[in-house]
């Protein structure tokens, strides 16, 4: 909260629908870990180009988000296990998968940017 505080003025958010997890379905329970294990080797990435081109950017988040990169072998493993089951159907799983990407780009896209924050389409590319 404190980095988003940092760009002053706060960014609005748009209602949006809250993102489901079914805690009773196995399926919708390792694409959930997937995608969030998955999310947290992207904010590594995001980090490095952060402190490269935009270093003056709140970074608390990301750092927070790639110090969890360090479960992601445990969430691959835990996945691979579960595969091994027979009534586990890795269909099921990649199509929540999806879900939860989808549902993740629609949400930020009803995050407006802040005035003051400038464009970033000069950056280069990773």
């Amino acid at each position: 909260m404190q980095d988003l505080n940092s760009l002053q003025p706060a960014s609005t958010l748009a209602p949006s629908r809250p993102l489901k997890i079914a805690s009773t379905d196995i399926h919708s329970l390792l694409a959930f870990a997937y995608v969030w294990a998955g999310s947290s080797m992207g904010a590594q990435i995001l980090i490095r180009w952060l402190r490269k081109s935009e270093s003056s950017l709140p970074m608390r988040y990301y750092q927070t988000m790639a110090a969890q990169s360090a479960n992601w072998l445990q969430v691959k493993v835990l996945i691979s296990e579960q595969l091994r089951l027979t009534d586990i159907q890795p269909d099921l799983i990649i199509a929540h998968a999806i879900n939860w990407f989808e549902g993740i780009i629609a949400y930020a896209r009803t995050v407006s940017t802040p005035k003051n924050l400038k464009r970033l389409e000069y950056a280069q590319p990773l």
